[in-house]
């Protein structure tokens, strides 16, 4: 299991860059869609938590939507589209189903992914060079610690 400090570290960086890029193009509150299969209050306490250690505070300067699918795969990529249509500024995705879902309805959200691996999923085309707007954590700890 990803432990709360990792989690929060790896992906509230690149959050923040995509939130400050929107903060510096409007006054309005920053509106993160977050999106996955199922609740996973554990991770999106420590997201929150997160934002609120980098100054943002939530109902004021940031406002995380949660979307979720119930469980059920075959919903995410109608969810994501509906997420998509009320313009958040950035979305967060927990997992491939989610991130993958999330990648086929836009191509100019900046996404920002929680995955094991999205090379191999095809969310970017390298770790190095991610391209497109998906950027984010990939969990690959395994595969790295021979390494």
């Amino acid at each position: 299991m990803i432990h709360r400090r990792t989690f929060l570290g790896a992906l509230v960086i690149p959050l923040t860059t995509a939130v400050r890029r929107v903060a510096a193009q409007q006054t309005q509150v920053a509106r993160i869609g977050w999106l996955a299969i199922e609740p996973l209050p554990e991770l999106l306490g420590a997201f929150r938590k997160g934002l609120q250690t980098l100054g943002y505070v939530e109902g004021h300067t940031a406002v995380v939507e949660e979307h979720y699918a119930g469980g059920r795969a075959e919903r995410l990529a109608e969810i994501a589209a509906e997420l998509v249509r009320s313009k958040p500024d950035v979305m967060v995705t927990i997992g491939s189903a989610s991130s993958l879902a999330a990648q086929g309805a836009t191509t100019a959200l900046p996404i920002v992914f929680v995955v094991g691996d999205p090379v191999a999923t095809g969310l970017v085309k390298s770790l190095s060079h991610p391209g497109g707007n998906l950027t984010g954590l990939a969990i690959i700890a395994g595969e790295l610690n021979g390494k």
